[in-house]
């Protein structure tokens, strides 16, 4: 596909939560209680559609991994 991947389209959920943690630090979400659903899901839904928005593309491919047991 002669793709060069970005650090920034790599994330985790680590990295998921501190931005979220730092939205609701700069008030962000206005004293709410922060919840997984809708808080966590926009997160992840804003940053695809962040990468797609900033490299023009007409598909994102998203690739989910599980995290397996050693």
């Amino acid at each position: 596909m002669n793709v060069t991947a970005k650090g920034d389209w790599n994330f985790t959920m680590g990295k998921v939560f501190k931005s979220i943690l730092e939205k609701e630090r700069h008030g962000e979400y206005l004293g709410k209680t922060v919840q997984f659903i809708p808080h966590v899901t926009n997160e992840i839904k804003d940053r695809f559609h962040n990468i797609a928005k900033e490299e023009k593309c007409d598909v994102l491919l998203i690739e989910i991994a599980e995290l397996s047991e050693i």
